[in-house]
């Protein structure tokens, strides 16, 4: 392993950040280039694309919606990255999970780390809510929260707003959902939403009894009354066929990649005669947009070894620190904000859809509509293009030419034993 990291792995990896030198980028391609020729005997690896019926298949859309912390949410994240905790990490003496998973939780709805007002009380004091150490709990009991209105649910939380702007224009236009979040209270707080709305809705979770699973999908699929169903990521993401929904989306990201992509595939299989329509929800300035970052470092990375050496490079090199900070918030896209977050700013705007922009080729008029009626949310602060990223146009200088050449010398010395 030390020799597979020196060798390998870290050539590769720093030729993959935005600040690396054109030397280390060449360096990093050859290096790919002779772990995917080392590797290819020994791999069989068959992926959708390669199936011919595939093309034949309706399409698939995936945008990723940045959604803006409310003023409350704002304040709980501030309290959070000032604490002790948070402080106890950076010299490396608390768990960084844990502190993490709080933030990624004040990011989903505040409820789910401050039940009632005393709570939200000493999290503000003391960055820690009563009886509650590092937010890990993830019972289904939602405390004494205040559910009486979709209002009330809406308004301490951007996703859940902007949530609330598409499921109603999506019941309209006769779409059905999968709604897939990281955590089962979570997914309370959701399901009362949809009780409040009068929408039948299923749940997979891992409370379901596995015996029951299928069949609750054939009823799902078959039965037309039900609107959508509600899934925890890593249970619902595995082997299901849920064709009988079109719309899908993605509450919270994951730290593996392959697991969102996973979950978002449970709708594109065969069997499935109507276009898919993918939403990311992820909050804007957060730990969330970083791991969305690291989602498609991991992503290149692997895809440099295993399909094409040369990638884009998208990002730099970032600390422990960086984790723990929170953006300024830009204001809305309905308020006249340019909708470019972080992670718009690092692709130099490309990929960013602006309120004028005219739709994909692949985008149908039902699309075009909720992107529109989206725009028009408090509670949005961009919109991306998942798509863009994994479309490649880089082209080679002379220069660029040069230095390959003498990264492939010092690729061919070093590990073939020419001279």
């Amino acid at each position: 392993m030390p020799a597979f990291e020196q060798e390998f792995a870290d050539p590769i990896r720093r030729g993959g950040y935005s600040n690396a030198s054109p030397m280390q980028v060449q360096l990093a391609y050859r290096c790919a280039v002779v772990l995917r020729d080392l590797i290819e005997p020994y791999m069989l690896r068959r992926k959708k694309k390669e199936v011919k019926e595939v093309n034949q298949m309706p399409a698939k859309t995936e945008h990723v919606l940045f959604c803006r912390l409310t003023r409350h949410q704002r304040s709980l994240y501030e309290a959070y990255i000032a604490s002790d905790d948070v402080s106890k990490v950076l010299r490396g003496s608390f768990q960084l999970l844990a502190a993490i998973t709080v933030l990624r939780k004040i990011c989903n709805h505040p409820d789910l780390v401050c039940a009632d007002q005393s709570s939200v009380e000493s999290f503000l004091k003391f960055g820690r809510a009563q009886n509650n150490t590092n937010g890990s709990d993830d019972s289904s009991d939602l405390g004494g929260g205040d559910y009486e209105s979709e209002e009330l649910l809406m308004e301490r939380s951007g996703k859940l707003e902007v949530l609330a702007k598409i499921l109603p224009l999506w019941r309209k236009q006769g779409h059905r959902v999968l709604i897939f979040c990281q955590w089962r209270k979570m997914l309370d707080i959701i399901q009362r939403f949809t009780i409040l709305k009068n929408w039948k809705f299923g749940r997979l979770d891992g409370n379901t009894n596995v015996a029951a699973r299928q069949k609750m999908v054939d009823t799902f699929n078959s039965d037309e009354s039900y609107f959508g169903m509600l899934c925890t990521t890593r249970t619902g993401g595995v082997g299901l066929n849920l064709t009988g929904a079109n719309r899908i989306i993605l509450y919270d990201p994951d730290w593996n990649p392959q697991t969102d992509a996973q979950a978002r595939e449970r709708a594109w299989r065969f069997g499935q005669e109507r276009e898919v329509t993918i939403y990311r929800l992820i909050t804007a300035g957060t730990v969330e947009e970083k791991i969305y970052q690291r989602q498609i470092f991991k992503t290149a990375l692997s895809n440099k070894i295993l399909q094409d050496p040369r990638q884009r490079r998208l990002f730099s090199h970032r600390d422990l620190k960086d984790l723990f900070t929170l953006k300024a918030d830009a204001g809305s896209v309905r308020s006249g904000g340019d909708g470019l977050t972080e992670t718009g700013a690092m692709t130099k705007g490309v990929g960013v859809v602006a309120p004028d922009d005219e739709p994909a080729e692949e985008s149908s008029q039902d699309n075009e509509e909720i992107l529109k009626k989206v725009m028009k949310s408090k509670g949005l602060a961009g919109v991306f293009d998942h798509h863009f990223l994994e479309h490649d146009s880089s082209r080679k200088s002379a220069t660029v030419r040069e230095m390959e050449d003498q990264a492939k010398r010092y690729v061919v010395f070093k590990y073939l034993g020419a001279s």
